[in-house]
């Protein structure tokens, strides 16, 4: 066979690189745009997180002792010892000045950590994502069954709002109990007053019941823009995956000013969407990482009985 002209040869050995060189860039370009959209997502369920941290801890809100009632308590707590023979301690004598919700607390803050957690290792682990050309087949499904559990995961928040509110529980019972004292024995400026605390008690509830629910749903559909991206990884073009991240970056302002039925609304059908079709609640119904999932799957030579 007659061999090409070696400037031929030369310009066609340039046009293969310059055409792999080309495509690994527009490749990579898909990349980063996967995780963009991965990052808002984490971005977004992180402020969900935030809302729901702010609302339970407003509900463990309780006013600490002033100077005149601690030294009261002191006084209470020091003669309660002494009637029964008990050893008085500073730590038995100051135990109304603790926060007795403090163990509470720890646990939401605990809750919030670990929530946390769960999106900054899935970004991370996109991060760290071969870059070469395309994005290994396994790892875009992995990245995309783990964003089907992150939106489902968000959806719990949603067991929570059964009736569309989680109470304050611990100012509205102290409003609560002002307001007996107030009618028995209060002047009418004292019966208004305590009543109006509770009207701002229960408008304070709402707006932050609103905000979980209203950042939880956004949180899930930007989600689904990246199920959507994995999903359809190969068949995208790099422009289509940029619209994707463009898209998610603008659902904050189709969810403003809904109230909390129709956020709800809007979060459960992101998380009927994650779930997906029979082949897809089959894998999230196994634990994550176990064999079978698309972060773990079985594969040919496993199921010959052959191990690679």
């Amino acid at each position: 066979m007659k061999k090409l002209p070696y400037a031929k040869r030369v310009a066609v050995v340039l046009l293969v690189l310059m055409t792999t060189i080309f495509l690994e860039g527009c490749n990579e370009e898909k990349a980063e745009a996967l995780l963009s959209a991965s990052q808002t997502f984490k971005n977004e369920a992180k402020k969900a997180i935030s809302a729901y941290e702010e609302l339970l801890m407003a509900g463990l809100d309780s006013p600490s002792l002033s100077e005149k009632e601690a030294v009261a308590d002191i006084v209470a707590r020091g003669n309660s010892f002494l009637s029964q023979g008990k050893e008085i301690t500073f730590k038995g004598v100051t135990r109304g000045l603790q926060d007795p919700f403090k163990s509470a607390k720890a646990e939401v803050k605990a809750l919030v950590q670990r929530q946390n957690l769960l999106y900054d290792a899935f970004t991370d682990s996109l991060i760290n994502l071969p870059r070469g050309s395309y994005l290994a087949e396994e790892h875009v499904q992995c990245a995309e069954e783990i964003a089907r559990r992150l939106v489902i995961n968000i959806g719990n928040y949603r067991k929570a709002f059964e009736d569309h509110t989680v109470s304050l529980i611990v100012p509205e019972e102290d409003a609560v109990y002002e307001l007996e004292n107030a009618l028995k024995s209060g002047s009418e400026s004292e019966k208004n007053d305590t009543a109006r605390k509770i009207y701002n008690l229960s408008k304070k509830k709402q707006e932050l019941n609103n905000k979980v629910i209203t950042q939880a749903s956004i949180a899930a559909e930007t989600g689904l823009k990246v199920i959507k991206a994995a999903d359809s990884y190969d068949k995208l073009s790099t422009e289509d995956l940029l619209k994707l991240v463009r898209q998610a970056l603008t659902i904050a302002g189709t969810l403003e000013g809904l109230d909390t039925a129709k956020a709800v609304s809007r979060l459960d059908k992101a998380v009927t969407d994650a779930k997906g079709d029979a082949h897809w609640q089959q894998i999230l119904s196994l634990e994550v990482y176990s064999e079978g999932t698309k972060c773990n799957p079985v594969r040919k030579t496993e199921k010959s009985g052959t191990k690679e």
